[in-house]
C-alpha cells in the first residue's frame, strides 16, 4: 500500500479550490500558498488543506487531538449526533494523534462550520484544536500526505483499531470521497446547531446558506418535494396530514407518545424531510421520506443503503400515481425551455438562426426525445434514471459517439440532466443520467455565458472557463478510470445509481 505524495492523482485530492494550502518544502518548512491548485501543491511536497474555499465555504469539519489518548477520540465521536458519528471519518496523523473529520456534501457558511465544531468539542470536553477556527482557518494535513518529522503517512483508520494503519486503504477512501461518497448531510450539521445551540444564548441560528452555486433540481429532489407523497403517508398511519411545520404525534414504529413530537420540513434540495425531536438525548433526528415509508412498511426505523431507497421509491412511483404525471410535467417543461432557448421551431425542419450559428441543431432534438422516451420507460419500471453511453445514444440517435457525448454534457451543463454514475464493466462503459428540472433564465445565462458556441466547440475547458471548475466537474466528473474496489462497488449498486440519491 502506497500512501506518499509522489503517488497521488487529482482524485485523491481536494474537490474543491482551497482558500489557502501549506506545502512543506524541505529545508524551509511549511509555507503557505494560495496560487496554486491541490494538484500543482502536492508535486512540491506533503500538502495541508484549509477546509475553506475561495468563496468562504467550509468543505469540511475536523478535530485534530494530539493528547495521544484514544479515550478522547471516543469521547469527540460520542459527542456527535448519531448521523453524523456515521458519517465521521479518523485519521492517524503520522505522529501520535488524530484527526477527525466530517466531509460535508455541501459547503456550508465559516461562521456555520465553526460554531458546530466548537459546540462538539465542548459536550465531548477534550482538548482538540478545530477546524475551521475562524474565516481566516488554519490549513490541515490532507489524508494519505507524510508528516514531516516521521515520515509516516497521514491513513485512514477504523474506530476500533485507531493506531491499526493497515486495515483501511487510503487512497480508495479518498477516491470515494471524491466522488461523493461518505460525506456527511450538511442539513445535519445546521439541525444540529438549531437544536443544541437553542439552549444556550451566545450561540446564534445558523447563517443563512442562500449564496451559492445553482444547482439544477432533480427529479428525486422533485418527487421526494411532493406533498401527496406525505399525506399519502400520513393516511397510511391512519392520520391527516397537518401541513408543513406543523407538530403531531410521531408515526414512527414503537413511538407511542402522547405529545406532538413530529413535523415535517424541507431541506434545502425541496425534498420533505421528517423531523423526530422525541429523543432529546439525540437531539435532532431527520429521517427522508423514503425511510418513513421504509419504517412504517417493516416496523423497522434505521438509516437506509442507496439500494434500499432506490427499491422505496420505485414502490412510491406506483403507489402514488401523481408522481408519474409530475415526471411527464418535468420532462415537457423542459422540452418547451429547450425548444424556446434555441429558438426551434417544431413546425419547420429548417431555421435560419440555427444554420447561421452551427448549432447542430439534429445532435440537440434527436438526443433530447430518445432520453424522454428513455426517461418515461424507465418510469414505468419504477427507475427515475437510465444508464446511456455515448455510444449507445450515439448509435440510437444516428450520430457520431463524438457529437452525442457533447451533446450529453452540453445538455447536462444546462441544468435538463445530471451526470450520476459512471461504470466501465466488461464490454461496456458508460454513464448514468437522471433527469433535472431545468430552469430558463439559469439556462438561458448559462448558454449565453459560454457564448452559444457549436457542438463542436462544447467541452470540458470551455465549461470551466466560462461557468467556473464546479460546474465542469460536476459534468466530467466521470471522465477518469474508476479503481477496480470502486466499479465492484457500483455495479453492486445499480439499482441505487440508476435512482440517482
Amino acid at each position: 500500500m502506497n500512501h506518499t505524495s509522489d503517488s497521488v492523482s487529482a482524485c485523491q485530492l481536494p474537490w474543491w479550490q482551497p482558500a489557502r494550502l501549506a506545502v512543506f518544502l524541505q529545508g524551509s518548512g511549511w509555507r503557505t500558498r494560495k496560487d496554486l491548485t491541490p494538484l500543482e501543491a502536492v508535486e512540491l511536497g506533503p500538502i495541508a488543506v484549509s477546509p475553506l474555499d475561495q468563496r468562504g465555504k467550509a468543505h469540511f469539519i475536523a478535530w485534530d487531538i494530539d493528547t495521544g489518548k484514544e479515550s478522547d477520540v471516543r469521547a469527540l465521536r460520542d459527542a456527535l449526533p448519531s448521523r453524523l458519528r456515521e458519517r465521521l471519518l479518523i485519521t492517524l496523523s503520522g505522529k501520535k494523534g488524530w484527526h477527525l473529520w466530517l466531509f460535508l456534501d455541501e459547503p456550508i457558511a465559516a461562521k456555520n462550520a465553526v460554531q458546530f465544531a466548537k459546540l462538539v468539542g465542548e459536550r465531548a470536553g477534550v482538548q482538540c484544536e478545530i477546524f475551521p477556527s475562524s474565516r481566516e482557518s488554519r490549513c490541515l494535513k490532507w489524508p494519505g500526505q507524510l508528516h514531516p518529522e516521521t515520515g509516516k503517512p497521514e491513513t485512514f483508520v477504523d474506530s476500533r483499531w485507531l493506531r491499526d494503519p493497515d486495515r483501511l486503504d487510503t487512497m480508495i477512501i479518498l477516491e470515494l470521497l471524491y466522488q461523493g461518497q461518505y460525506r456527511a448531510s450538511k442539513d445535519e450539521v445546521l439541525a444540529a446547531i438549531r437544536s443544541r445551540g437553542s439552549k444556550r444564548s451566545n450561540v446564534q441560528a445558523p447563517e443563512s446558506e442562500s449564496i451559492r452555486i445553482w444547482r439544477p433540481r432533480t427529479i428525486t429532489d422533485v418527487l421526494l418535494g411532493e406533498e401527496a407523497v406525505v399525506d399519502y403517508l400520513m393516511r397510511g398511519a391512519g392520520r391527516e396530514y397537518p401541513g408543513l411545520g406543523k407538530p403531531f404525534r410521531c408515526i414512527l414504529p414503537e413511538h407511542e407518545e402522547r405529545n406532538p413530537s413530529a413535523a415535517w420540513w424541507r431541506d434545502e434540495r425541496g425534498r420533505l424531510i421528517y423531523h423526530d425531536f422525541h429523543e432529546r438525548t439525540e437531539g435532532c433526528r431527520l429521517f427522508s421520506v423514503l425511510e418513513v415509508q421504509y419504517a412504517l412498511r417493516t416496523g423497522e426505523v434505521r438509516k437506509l443503503s442507496p439500494r434500499e431507497e432506490a427499491e422505496e421509491l420505485g414502490l412510491l412511483l406506483r403507489a402514488v400515481p401523481i408522481l408519474q404525471d409530475r415526471l411527464r410535467a418535468v420532462l415537457k417543461l423542459n422540452t418547451t425551455i429547450l425548444y424556446s432557448l434555441f429558438k426551434i421551431n417544431t413546425y419547420s425542419t429548417t431555421n435560419p438562426y440555427i444554420s447561421k450559428r452551427h448549432i447542430g441543431i439534429s445532435c440537440i432534438t434527436s438526443v433530447w426525445e430518445f432520453l424522454k422516451r428513455m426517461f418515461e420507460e424507465g418510469m414505468q419500471e419504477g427507475f427515475v434514471t437510465i444508464p446511456a453511453s455515448s455510444g449507445f445514444i450515439a448509435r440510437a440517435c444516428g450520430l457520431s459517439r463524438i457529437d452525442a457525448n457533447r451533446t450529453l454534457n452540453l445538455l447536462a451543463v444546462l441544468g435538463f440532466v445530471a451526470k450520476v454514475g459512471s461504470v466501465e464493466r466488461e464490454r461496456f462503459r458508460g454513464a448514468t443520467w437522471i433527469l433535472c428540472q431545468a430552469d430558463r433564465s439559469e439556462a438561458k445565462r448559462r448558454w449565453k455565458a459560454l457564448g452559444k458556441p457549436p457542438i463542436s466547440k462544447i467541452n470540458k475547458q470551455l465549461v470551466a472557463k466560462r461557468l467556473g471548475e464546479e460546474i465542469a466537474a460536476a459534468v466530467w466528473r466521470g471522465a477518469s478510470k474508476l479503481k477496480a474496489q470502486e466499479v465492484a462497488l457500483c455495479a453492486a449498486g445499480d439499482p441505487a445509481i440508476r435512482m440517482g440519491v
